[in-house]
Formats: C-alpha cells, structure tokens, sequence
C-alpha cells in the first residue's frame, strides 16, 4: 500500500494530500507525503489518531477521557476489546506522534476536537482550520405549521425524533430506558435510521405505538419524515466531532436535546437553541422533555432561537477547503520535476523516514505497529493432548450450526463477498465466526490446511462479535469469532483446503471445506513492482523471434489450465530463458487483444539455469487473455522470447476466466434443463470494458438436488469465432446448505459477470457445474434481467 501510494505521488505530481481517515490504512502514509515535500492536511472525523478505538469508548461501553485520565488503564482495555499486547498503545502512540510532524494542517468541524488532539499529541505543531462540516444537499426549513412556533398542542402526543442509525455508542441503551420510564406520559419516539443487528431483539420487544422504528431514509427525505416532530434526541456517549443529524434536526425546527459532550455540547447553548443532559442519563432526558411538554414560554423562545439560525453553504465550505489548500500549497509546494523531465525514484523505507520498526520493508506484510509478529505459527501437528480427542464432523446442514468466513485478506488486499478458492502469494488473512448453540465455549480454535502431500495446522485467535449476540438471541455468541493470519513462504507449494477446528473438552469439532487457498512453493523473486499499460520502448526496437523461453513457475489460481491474474493481486512469475544469454534490463510483457502491459524482473541463478522473475501488481489492466513474453535489452533494442504461455486478467478482484472454447463441462451431446429459480442477491450494472461490454455483477445462490455439489458457474453468449464462455467458481454458503438440509448446497453460492447486451438480445446461456455433471438453467437470464437497474 506505502509503495503504491508513493508511486501515485511522484507519477501523478500530486500537490496536496487531504487525509479524511486511515483507518484500514498504513499510518505511515502522511509521512511518506511528508518525505516527498507534499503538504498534508489531516481531517479529524473522530479520534483515530488518538486511539485504535476512534470513539474513546473503553471495554465497559463508557467514554475514556485518555488525555485528562492518562494511559494506565489502556492496556487492559485494548487486550480486553481488541487483543492488543501490552504496550501497544505506548508504541502506536509513539509512531502516531513521529508521523505528526509531517501533518501541515488539522481541519475540524468545531474548535474543541483539534484542542483535544493537540492535548494529547503536543508534539502536534500544525496549524488548525474550522471549516464546519456541510449537509450535500440541505432541505430547506419547514413552513411554521410543521414543526410549530407557539405552544405544544396538549391534545396531542410530543413527538420525539431520534436521527440516525441506533448503536451503542449513539445511546441506544439510553433510548430504551427512556422509553421505558416515561410510559404513560404522552411522548412518542420516532427512530430514523438502522437499528443494528444486535439491538433489534431489544428495540423490538419495545416497538409499538410509542416507539416507532422508521428505518433507513435518504437525505432528501428528511424534511417530510420530521414535519411532524417536536424534539430531537442525539444521546451519543462519545465526543462526537460535528454530528450532522443536529444541523438536520435545527433545519427541520425541531428542539434537539444532546449530551454535553464533544461537538454537539460545544454547538448547542443550553435554553437557547436546545437543551444539553448528561450522557448515559436517561432521566435527566425525561426531566428534559418533561420542561418542553410544561414550559409553552421555554418552547416559544428555543423555537425562535432555532429559526433564526444560520448554516454553511456548501460553496462557503468548498471555497474555504480551497482556500486552505492555496495557502499550504503556496507556503510549500511539492518538488515536481520539471516538464519532460523524469520523475523521481519511490524507493522509500522506514529507515528513510526515521522510523523504527520490526522490518525495513514498507510494503512486507508482516509490518506491524507494536513490534510484535501478527502471522500465526504453523505447525505440523496439534498438541498431543487436542490430537488425542475424537472428531466429530459438522455437517453443513446440522441444525442449529452457522458458520462464515466474513473477511478475507490476501496479499494485503481485501477480497469482496465471499471467495471460494484464492491464490496468496505473500499472506492470507482471514476473519469469521462459528456457532453451535447446544455447545459450550471452545477451549481453542485452529485452522487445518490439507494438500495432497502435507497436512498442517495454524492456531487461531478468539474474535469479540458483539453481532452476533443480536443475531442469534444470546450474549454467549460473542464468543464465536476467530481470525488468523498466515504467512505463505511457510507452506509447502500446492492447493489447500482448510477445515475449522472447534476444541472442545471432550471432542474435536470440524467444520470442513471453509475455504481453499493455494501456496506458490517458491520465494518472492523481488521486490513488488507496478504492472504498466503499453511497452517500455518503441515497438521498433523490439527485436521478435529470439528464442523461446518457458514460464517455470507461478503463484496465481488456475481456471480450465489458464492461469489467472485478478484487479489489485499479485502475480508472481519466474521465467526459465534459454542458455548463454546476455543479461540485459529484464522485463516480462503481457500482449493480448486489450492492449499491452509491462513490469520489471530481476535476474537470478537456480540450478544453473538463467530465469528472471516478477512479482508484479495487476491495477487498472484492461481485462482479458494476454501472451506472456520476456523482453531482455541491450544497447541497440530488445529481443523478445516468447513463452507459449496465456494468462487471463480478471476484470475485478474475483478470478474468473473468459474463454473462446467450451470447457470440458459443456462438451457433451446432452445437458439436462433445470427450470429451478436462482436466488438472487444482489444484481449491478458496472462501467463498460472491451471484454464484456457493459457488464452485469449477478450473486446469489442456486441449487438442484441429487446431482452432487455445484463446482462452477459459465455463461455462453456469442455465435462462430465470436462465442466465448465465461466460467466462475462456487463458494460456500452454510446458511444455504441449512436452509435446504442438504450437506451438497454448501457451495451453492455464486458470483458472476454477464455482458448486458447478450442479456437483452436473448443469445446468453447460463449453467451451473455439479459434481455429477452441468445442468442448463435456461430461466436464469429472464430472472437477471428483471433486476437490472434502469
């Protein structure tokens, strides 16, 4: 990530860096712009800088006032929620501060969350903004018969709002007690927005008449859902940093009560345009709406408060963000090479940066801020006295059984959806959870990787799922997740499939077939270098016809004998070249219909053969099928060494493959037709690419009973040399394999690209793979089409 953000920089001459957030991102990245003359300016959303739990919520569900309390207790608490070891936060802390200097400017939506961030860090030296936070598309105020102007009509209940998606830290609990002791009293609350999933039991057992849950909404709605609201609620327990449901509700009219907390505490002035309660007191919140139900003169002077009240513009905000801009870019502009002049080398390390950490490699996937190993060992065996107890194997559809892999990190980068089989070449992350509710807690959890030569075993790590308490009815599903991260040059080469392992103090339970990974057996050639679109150098000095070389080795998942490259993975090649060779500049091009790609290799020896080798990062590669080939330079050109060997570029970060011949699947006289209906997720329209046209994303899942599990999915549209086939893997579904109690619709699921226009001129054919043979699913592409957008 560091690298390729570097890159971005130099390549692109970029003259400012605005930082919204880095949470999911490399913390270092301020300080590589900061290296490379760029000027920062970092927004604070909340207070991620500070601490790994942006909200400054601690293990009991309360805020932790860190800077005026100190760091004794953080420790505790980040082992406690994130499984942190001691001394992390003192090291983050650390780093967070160094990475500082390189920050030119803070902005901020209200003065006090800057002083709080500057309180902490003192090291923090940069200049602060107030530029407040503005509505994309503020609503007018109501006319004075909505949300009213005089005296609360007594005839009718006081309608409270409560704006925004219903979590913890936004005082979920507090709402509910509050509904619960001011039954009888006349006040009817309205939720807007998203009761998160381990709530609904809660906000369920309460809804009715006095507690409504609207659901979500979109902005433009907003002026209609609170005309007929008198009062807001923001009950965050947490300093929140603007709060933009407060600018709705004072545009609506409504009187908003808030928590003297953070930003909302700091923007509303008690009795004049609202009234401020302690956090997590849900009888001083009755107590306040207890004075607006009695108090017609309290009502009448807030209301005109409100209606008197000015926001920021979304031109006053813009023109502020440029002013900013233009002020920093002037006091320190980037050293960008001149015109025609080449761009400067991205080669930073940490060691350049001046910082220590527990490797110099910015873009290693083992770097981790504490200075401790995030991969978890693997072993060949279980411990003796876990290996000695009997197994019990789960099957998919046993009642009650739920299991998911819910995040999936290859490479450092996070695959989308559900993936049923990937390549890592360097790491692979995984997250999820399972769950047995007739079954106790589990002493450990582990994960089983069996290839045909090798079985081996990784240790996983308990995961807190709050999630899943509301999902499943009980606090003791918090304990279901796990996560693990493995390091790949640890593994013999080769196709795993990985079992779950639940250890349990009288049996082993397994859960097979989570997941497939496949190891590439061979170290990184070097380091990761960006693919390019073109050729490196004119096509006339590109000598053809030297002799052939041979692709020895790849990291990459294999479709139908076709290797295959995905958007944003790595692909790790070594190519074998003949003997004797001048050992020129080395690079490996991909040529195909959709263009032409490069990236640099690097020479080295192995059994006394010369090879070079790659390991290159697909990003915006036209999709498609390309030649592999070696271009070694001299003085005069280069000569380019053909491999034999095809490679397909994935249109997104799923492998698939796009073929000109049927696979073996469909090579047959007969296929039985199936008119089951497929369930269908999700169905979008993507952006247009030679490969497929304008492509449609379809998932979901779909299964036929007795024909063993579905393996993979192909589409077939086109006729004579213009006919191509699309093929697709299955993934695993255990809520589907539950649903059905049927053990085989484990990997009933699907994702897969379809090219919309054989999708409305009728050509498309869609089948689905089953051990037991294909079955065509002629109603497939009239159920697709009738959930395209548009």
């Amino acid at each position: 990530m560091e690298a390729v953000f570097e890159r971005i920089l130099v390549e692109r001459r970029i003259d400012l860096v605005h930082v919204h957030h880095l949470l999911g991102l490399p913390l270092s990245l301020p300080a590589i712009a900061g290296a490379h003359g760029v000027p920062v300016v970092a927004q604070l959303h909340d207070f991620f800088l500070v601490c790994h739990r942006y909200t400054l919520m601690n293990q009991h569900g309360r805020f932790c006032d860190v800077v005026d309390r100190g760091e004794e207790q953080c420790d505790g608490c980040l082992a406690t929620t994130e499984g942190r070891p001691a001394g992390a936060k003192a090291r983050r802390d650390g780093f967070v501060a160094r990475m500082l200097g390189s920050v030119d400017a803070f902005v901020t939506s209200t003065p006090a969350t800057a002083d709080y961030v500057r309180a902490f860090y003192p090291e923090a030296t940069a200049r602060v903004a107030v530029i407040e936070m503005v509505d994309a598309a503020p609503a007018a105020l109501p006319p004075p018969d909505a949300a009213g102007t005089g005296t609360p009509d007594p005839r009718r209940p006081m309608r409270v709002a409560v704006l925004g998606n219903v979590v913890d830290h936004k005082g979920a609990r507090t709402l509910l007690e509050l509904v619960r002791i001011t039954e009888g009293e006349g006040f009817v609350f309205e939720v807007f927005g998203y009761v998160e999933t381990y709530l609904v039991t809660a906000f369920e057992a309460q809804a009715g008449e006095r507690l409504i849950l609207r659901g979500g909404y979109t902005r433009e709605e907003v002026p209609a859902l609170l005309a007929g609201c008198d009062v807001s609620l923001h009950l965050s327990l947490w300093p929140e940093t603007y709060m933009i449901s407060l600018t709705e509700a004072w545009r609506a009219g409504l009187i908003p009560i808030v928590t003297d907390l953070g930003a909302p505490g700091e923007r509303v002035s008690d009795g004049v345009d609202g009234l401020k309660v302690p956090p997590g007191e849900s009888g001083a919140v009755r107590q306040a709406l207890r004075r607006l139900a009695h108090d017609p003169g309290l009502v009448a002077g807030l209301r005109a408060n409100i209606a008197e009240k000015s926001f920021p513009s979304v031109a006053g905000h813009a023109g502020q963000m440029a002013a900013l801009y233009r002020d920093l870019i002037a006091a320190r502009p980037a050293p960008h090479p001149g015109p025609g002049e080449p761009s400067g080398p991205f080669t930073l390390s940490a060691v350049d940066l001046g910082f220590r950490l527990n490797h110099p490699d910015w873009t290693d996937p083992a770097i981790v801020w504490d200075g401790t190993e995030d991969t978890s060992a693997i072993t060949a065996a279980l411990p003796p006295a876990t290996a000695a107890l009997p197994e019990r194997v789960l099957a998919p559809s046993e009642p009650g059984l739920s299991w998911e892999i819910a995040d999936l990190v290859v490479d450092g980068q996070r695959l989308p959806g559900r993936i049923g089989a990937c390549a890592a070449c360097d790491s692979l992350s995984l997250r999820g959870w399972i769950w047995r509710p007739e079954a106790g807690r589990p002493v450990g959890t582990w994960l089983r990787l069996r290839s045909g030569s090798a079985t081996l075993f990784v240790a996983a790590l308990p995961e807190r799922r709050p999630d899943l308490a509301g999902r499943f009815g009980t606090g003791r599903a918090e304990q279901a997740g796990f996560a693990a991260q493995l390091r790949m040059a640890d593994l013999p080469g080769g196709p795993y499939a990985i079992d779950l392992l639940q250890v349990f103090s009288d049996h082993l339970a397994v859960a097979r077939e989570i997941a497939y990974v496949t190891a590439p057996g061979f170290p990184a050639p070097g380091p990761v270098t960006p693919w390019r679109v073109g050729l490196p150098m004119p096509e006339g000095a590109i000598r053809r016809g030297a002799g052939p070389a041979r692709v020895a080795a790849h990291g990459l998942p294999v479709i139908a004998g076709v290797p295959v490259a995905r958007q944003g993975g790595i692909t790790r090649l070594v190519v074998e070249l003949p003997g004797g060779m001048h050992r020129g500049p080395a690079v490996l091009v991909l040529e195909g219909e959709a263009g032409t790609a490069w990236t640099r290799a690097v020479w080295h020896d192995a059994d006394g053969t010369d090879r070079i080798g790659v390991e290159g990062q697909i990003r915006d590669i036209p999709p498609g099928s390309y030649r592999v080939g070696v271009l070694i330079g001299d003085e005069t050109g280069a000569d380019l060494h053909e491999t034999g060997t095809t490679l397909f570029v994935a249109p997104t970060a799923r492998p698939c493959l796009v073929a000109a011949e049927p696979p073996p699947a469909l090579r047959r006289p007969w296929i039985k037709r199936v008119r089951s209906r497929p369930s269908l997720d999700a169905v979008t329209v993507g952006e247009a690419s030679p490969l497929l046209g304008t492509p449609v994303t379809v998932s979901g899942w779909a299964f036929t009973p007795g024909r063993g599990r579905p393996l993979a999915w192909i589409a077939r549209w086109g006729t004579g040399h213009g006919r191509r086939f699309m093929i697709a893997e299955s993934f695993a579904r255990q809520d589907v394999a539950a649903h059905l109690e049927d053990d085989d619709a484990l990997t009933a699921g699907f994702e897969i690209q379809l090219p919309l226009a054989a999708l409305r001129d009728g050509s498309l054919r869609v089948f689905q793979v089953y051990e037991r043979g294909a079955v065509a699913l002629p109603d497939f592409p009239r159920h697709v089409l009738g959930m395209v957008p548009g």
